[in-house]
């Protein structure tokens, strides 16, 4: 892989981590324009998924190495809830309250099912699952055309549900399943970067029709999700990643900006910014509660201004972190 195409992907993880940022910070009033916006956001949690498996999805993964993957992450996780386990402990040693390792495990686990101070470590707990079952991915998938056809049948399943939500049960099927156990979507998407890795030259150079696509999807998907918001009483972006057209907008994005010209100055950004994305992802949720308090975002030039400011804020604190050696481990897996 060249160079060129690695700074690609690294600005498809920028965007991407902006994305999030953008779901929880257009979150407050979720009508005209900061619906609008957070509806571009939507891609996000998905496009993580395929960058993982645009690197992953096609290599032999035994288990030795899915379980160092796995430590890693744990490691991440146990690390943070220590931190302020600690910070709490000596907090409450003031007023006498004991905090014990009980309360700590309940932390830890509470991230896991999308609760607590934590809850946005879903993702890693989803990460650790689809890690987990790489091996037997691996074993089935001998063949390129086989990770296609895996794929595939997860695709269906996944646009199964949503029409079944859309159209017949007319409420979200998917929101009866924990986040981190959606593992038909999120392998989906993981397999998706496999297949796009596989069909590089398909799609490399089709710079005009990316574009279009890009353009042309992401209509789609603001008018589809505006009808049918409505219609399973959901206005989430969680719950339409099952969506054929959430998947084709996905897609789009990701071939657009890997057929993108990186200039120079870009570059330099790039290479900055995205080795403190999982930092940013962890930083921003642990600020954005207190920042509300100071900057309620009622508005949509409030809750813009809370997007700039928190972003900016948990990109110093990674840079920070990434500097020092004993808080390197906080913001890397």
């Amino acid at each position: 892989m060249s160079a060129k195409r690695i700074i690609n992907v690294d600005l498809i993880r920028i965007l991407s981590c902006l994305g999030v940022i953008g779901l929880h910070c257009f979150q407050e009033h979720l009508m005209s324009i900061n619906l609008i916006v957070y509806r571009l956001c939507g891609f996000a949690i998905p496009m993580f998924f395929v960058l993982s498996g645009y690197f992953l999805a096609t290599k032999e993964n035994d288990v030795k190495s899915s379980l160092r993957r796995i430590s890693k992450v744990l490691i991440v996780i146990i690390l943070w809830n220590l931190l302020f386990w600690f910070i709490y402990s000596i907090k409450n040693l003031l007023t006498a309250q004991i905090i014990g390792f009980m309360d700590l495990s309940k932390s830890i686990l509470k991230g896991f099912i999308q609760q607590g101070r934590f809850w946005h470590f879903w993702y890693l707990a989803a990460l650790i699952l689809v890690y987990a079952l790489l091996p037997l991915i691996s074993r089935l998938l001998r063949k390129k055309q086989q990770i296609i056809i895996l794929w595939a049948v997860l695709l269906s399943i996944g646009v199964i549900l949503q029409i079944l939500s859309e159209f017949v049960l007319h409420l979200s099927i998917q929101r009866f399943v924990l986040q981190p156990l959606r593992l038909w979507t999120w392998i989906q998407y993981f397999l998706l970067g496999g297949v796009l890795r596989i069909s590089y030259d398909k799609w490399h150079g089709r710079k005009k029709e990316s574009l279009i696509m890009v353009v042309v999807t992401t209509l789609v998907v603001q008018l589809w999700q505006s009808l049918m918001g409505n219609q399973i009483a959901v206005l989430y972006g969680e719950a339409f990643y099952d969506s054929i057209f959430t998947v084709l907008w996905v897609i789009s994005i990701f071939v657009f900006v890997m057929n993108m010209e990186v200039g120079n100055n870009l570059e330099k950004f790039v290479a900055t910014v995205a080795p403190c994305t999982m930092g940013i992802y962890i930083i921003h949720p642990l600020l954005i509660r207190y920042m509300k308090r100071v900057l309620f975002p009622d508005s949509f030039i409030k809750s813009f201004l809370l997007f700039i400011i928190l972003t900016c804020i948990s990109f110093g604190i990674t840079y920070v972190f990434r500097k020092i050696p004993g808080l390197r481990r906080l913001v890397n897996l």
